[in-house]
């Protein structure tokens, strides 16, 4: 079982994340529930955690300030929402916030999500070669093709090449 941590400011959502998905048969075991960031910032001071399933938005410390003392760690961050704000967005990116899913959770959404994370997480136990990222096979075929074109490299033809605009 892979230990997974749940912070959110709100009783009835930290319930319902605990009480409604079938964590235990998608290889999960609830470690500890928080109601703010600090809270569960304490647990892991003693206590490592696979995933942590956090709000943004919350008192004490937000799930943000939680990412960014994390940032750098193996420990994988799901953050929930309820604001489909781009800076939030792109502070998860920064600090490699694993997924971003916006409240209200759709359950079928939060599933998807944690059966790729299992996924992750079986590929280390076993030193599989992790899955490439969609992203990064872009970035490698764009700098592959500047490689082997440099003269005649644009952003244009790049574009063309990934087929991207």
């Amino acid at each position: 079982m892979y230990k997974l941590g749940i912070a959110a400011a709100e009783p009835k959502i930290l319930t319902g994340l605990r009480d409604f998905y079938p964590w235990e048969d998608m290889g999960f075991s609830i470690c500890t529930q928080a109601q703010n960031g600090q809270e569960l910032w304490e647990y892991l001071q003693k206590n490592p955690l696979d995933v942590i399933l956090t709000d943004i938005s919350m008192p004490v410390m937000s799930g943000i300030e939680l990412a960014q003392k994390l940032a750098g760690s193996s420990t994988i961050i799901v953050f929930l929402s309820g604001y489909a704000d781009f800076q939030y967005a792109k502070q998860a990116l920064h600090y490699n916030v694993y997924d971003y899913i916006l409240k209200p959770v759709k359950y079928q959404e939060l599933l998807d999500v944690f059966h790729k994370i299992r996924g992750i997480l079986d590929m280390e136990q076993t030193d599989a070669p992790a899955p490439v990222c969609y992203y990064q096979t872009i970035v490698d075929k764009v700098n592959q093709f500047i490689l082997e074109d440099l003269p005649e490299a644009s952003l244009k033809s790049a574009a063309a090449k990934v087929r991207l605009s």
